[in-house]
């Protein structure tokens, strides 16, 4: 038995926690999505006049939660800034005295603060991580209780992301699941699994962060429970641990022999259940799907459970005309399952921690995952301050570890995308970044997307740092020829020919409708085509026979087209003003031709073992 004290940020990482479909708590939840009473705050007068009591005036709107107000008030659309929402709950009847009341948000945009009865009860800086606010000594038991959110949409200059961020639609408002939940004194906080493969059978760690909010010490016993997916129990611990105030990590560790590893292929699943007693007989428990599984670098190579691994991959974005990021969970099946119907292992979630279902339908799907945080061309002055990077760096990577690391689906943290890594400040940030996601979780892969590749080119000085290169190349649209693709990759390997390499975005916009029967080499045609040529001529590169030794996957950019604020002018088609053209299926979900490509090189390139026969 191995018990922790205090780690470092693990008061971040219990704040951070988000409620997720693939945890199941003992205790009482009650959900508050539905409609919210909504008003915007354009002149930033609502803190002043208390918009958060209830003797609040004004006009409000009803909305739906979650929802995004720019999609849901259309004249919003272009709206920066703050907003407010607010409801009435009653807590219900037959929950049990005493305890705690937690409130769970799993997404605000961008930022937000929180007040209960007129008490702020927290804030929380970030729109992709989950979070959770202890509001016992707000709420009423027995009467009404007023909950009130400022939201805030306005981007900063000196924050993660920063002013340079333009790649997706800037959504505001309160975009996933509310819930307010009630648990004992002294309950499991977070669980999950680390796993490591031996000789024979697997090396396990299940770990958990306990919470106990008396002041005196207590003694707990802890029972825990793997079981398979048809409810066999395949392995079993008891063990009693004193716990004093506050949180306390504890993990155990074992090995079997005979359980199954999860794979894309067999993406095998199992439940492990941690109970807690104390000694006044007051229980507490938690529930998590996890896998056994290993992924590790050798060389040039990724390996996945001890066999080398090729991704065929595809990114995607939370985005759609009705719904802006606030997918309803029928569409992120949708998605994932027409993502694993393409022939795809491995999804790049674009770019910032998705809703939590993504994950749990990653993991029963057998889709590898690209988890992110949004340093998406960041300033490289931002990058390179010390200050942004324990405010909005390093905390953003502590929740979206500790949310989604219990997810066998999970293979890579991402520290960001496309910022100037070859400057020395962009280096000096993924150093620190790349060796704090390795010191919170050594048992995946830390790396960045960069597009520092180009002949003639400042070159990327941050690659070394990296577990695999990562490289986000568009030769044939922005620059180059579609042929230019493997002379480059040859390059980098050259370079550094110790370091897998993933081509992590590929992609060539293409309008609807729109065709050329002889599409062109390059540049920015548009025609449906073109897509499909300039992806059947990237694989035939990037998956070619000689360079198998090396390259370790790609990742088309993207799956569906998605809002996007600076496709607009030069050659963009004027009726698709707005909108990145570059996915497989149009926004609606119709599929371009591309797709059907796709699919047919993927499925070929699966039964070839990841080596492209043509």
């Amino acid at each position: 038995m191995l018990i922790h004290g205090k780690w470092l940020l693990l008061a971040l990482l219990v704040v951070g926690m988000a409620c997720q479909r693939s945890v199941e708590v003992k205790g009482r939840k009650l959900s508050l999505d539905g409609p919210w009473q909504f008003r915007f705050d354009p002149q930033d007068r609502g803190l002043a006049e208390a918009w958060y009591s209830g003797a609040a005036g004004g006009t409000w709107r009803t909305l739906s939660v979650p929802g995004t107000y720019n999609v849901q008030v259309p004249e919003s659309l272009w709206y920066q800034g703050k907003a407010w929402y607010r409801r009435k709950f009653r807590v219900p009847a037959n929950w049990p005295t005493g305890g705690r009341f937690l409130l769970r948000f799993n997404g605000v945009a961008l930022r937000s603060r929180v007040w209960v009865n007129g008490k702020q009860v927290g804030e929380h800086p970030f729109a992709y991580t989950g979070f959770e606010l202890d509001v016992t000594d707000a709420v009423q038991r027995s009467a009404d209780n007023l909950l009130a959110v400022q939201v805030d949409n306005k981007i900063l200059d000196r924050a993660i992301p920063d002013k340079k961020w333009h790649g997706w639609w800037d959504y505001g408002g309160i975009f996933r699941s509310v819930a307010l939940e009630w648990r004992p004194d002294t309950y499991v906080a977070n669980l999950w699994m680390d796993t490591r493969m031996l000789k024979s059978g697997w090396e396990f760690t299940p770990t958990a962060v306990l919470r106990q909010h008396g002041t005196d010490s207590v003694d707990v016993s802890l029972s825990w429970v793997l079981r398979d997916s048809e409810g066999n129990r395949v392995w079993e611990k008891q063990q009693g641990v004193r716990l004093g105030a506050g949180e306390t990590t504890v993990s155990v560790r074992d090995a079997l022999n005979q359980v199954k590893s999860w794979s894309p292929e067999h993406p095998t699943l199992y439940n492990l259940v941690l109970r807690i007693r104390d000694e006044l007989g007051n229980e507490d428990s938690l529930t998590i799907r996890t896998g056994f599984r290993q992924i590790e670098t050798r060389g040039s190579k990724i390996y996945l459970n001890g066999e080398p691994v090729v991704f065929r991959g595809i990114s995607r974005h939370e985005d759609h005309p009705e719904y802006g990021s606030a997918l309803p969970p029928e569409l992120h099946r949708h998605d994932l399952e027409e993502i694993k119907a393409l022939g795809c292992n491995f999804i790049r979630l674009a770019h910032y921690p998705q809703d939590p279902y993504v994950y749990d339908l990653a993991d029963s799907l057998g889709l590898m995952v690209w988890s992110e945080i949004p340093a998406w061309q960041t300033s490289v002055d931002v990058l390179g301050d010390k200050e942004v990077l324990e405010k909005w760096a390093k905390p953003q990577l502590a929740e979206m570890i500790n949310q989604m690391r219990h997810h066998p689906s999970v293979m890579v943290w991402s520290v960001g995308n496309e910022f100037d890594s070859s400057s020395p400040k962009a280096a000096w940030y993924v150093s620190q970044t790349i060796d704090f996601v390795h010191q919170l979780d050594p048992t995946r892969l830390a790396t960045f997307a960069s597009d520092r590749h180009r002949p003639g080119k400042p070159k990327d000085i941050c690659w070394p740092y990296a577990d695999f290169i990562a490289i986000n190349e568009y030769y044939g649209w922005y620059y180059g020829t579609i042929h230019d693709v493997g002379p480059m990759l040859d390059a980098v390997h050259k370079r550094l020919p110790d370091k897998p390499i993933v081509v992590s975005e590929f992609g060539a916009g293409a309008a609807p409708g729109k065709h050329n029967p002889n599409p062109p080499e390059s540049g920015k045609d548009y025609s449906e085509e073109y897509q499909v040529k300039f992806l059947m001529t990237h694989m035939d590169q990037i998956f070619a026979p000689e360079r198998q030794d090396f390259m370790s996957g790609a990742i088309i950019w993207v799956y569906a087209d998605f809002a996007d604020p600076h496709r607009v002018g030069g050659p963009h088609p004027k009726e698709w003003s707005y909108v990145n053209l570059k996915g497989l299926v149009t926004r609606e979900r119709k599929h371009k031709p591309s797709f059907k490509a796709v699919q047919q090189r993927f499925h070929e390139l699966a039964k070839s073992g990841g080596k492209n026969l043509r």
